[in-house]
């Protein structure tokens, strides 16, 4: 990861002016943006960078279909099928959202913990809304989810 950051900090040319709150708003900007390749970088560094890609870059490709709903009256239990359905996909995307939710969060405090350690913890935190637990157990999270895609893809190549 470090050897990443170095590449990443490189393609990004982030210097020690750059605060937390500066790459949590470049970082927003990217999200859904195509995530530049890195260049001249070892074959793991690109492939550790994809996986970071990914989890930066998620975007919610489920959207809500509530709109595309007819009213089902709740007289009428020939419609009680379709009205469980939509309830059923109203739980559904809103976990999806949640996840989603979660996975950019953590992927906020990977970039911000790597990407700048010439920021204190302190700083960190105060960007992110988060307490010292909490930034960890991202952190941590985070690391879980890059290690397991970046042995998958190893594994397929």
């Amino acid at each position: 990861m470090k050897q990443w950051s170095v590449f990443r900090g490189a393609a990004w040319k982030i210097d020690h002016r750059w605060t937390a709150s500066k790459l949590l708003g470049y970082s927003e900007l990217c999200k859904g943006a195509e995530w530049e390749p890195l260049a001249n970088a070892p074959a793991n560094v690109v492939l550790i960078d994809g996986r970071v890609a990914e989890l930066a870059n998620y975007t919610d490709q489920y959207r809500d279909l509530e709109d595309e709903y007819l009213f089902f009256p709740d007289w009428d239990d020939d419609y009680e099928p379709e009205r469980l359905q939509l309830q059923e996909h109203r739980r559904w995307s809103a976990q999806q959202r949640k996840r989603n939710q979660a996975r950019e969060r953590e992927a906020d405090v990977l970039l911000v913990h790597y990407l700048l350690p010439h920021v204190r913890l302190y700083g960190k935190l105060r960007a992110l809304e988060l307490s010292e637990r909490a930034y960890y157990y991202r952190l941590n999270s985070a690391l879980d989810s890059l290690h397991r895609c970046y042995w998958d893809q190893v594994e397929r190549l």
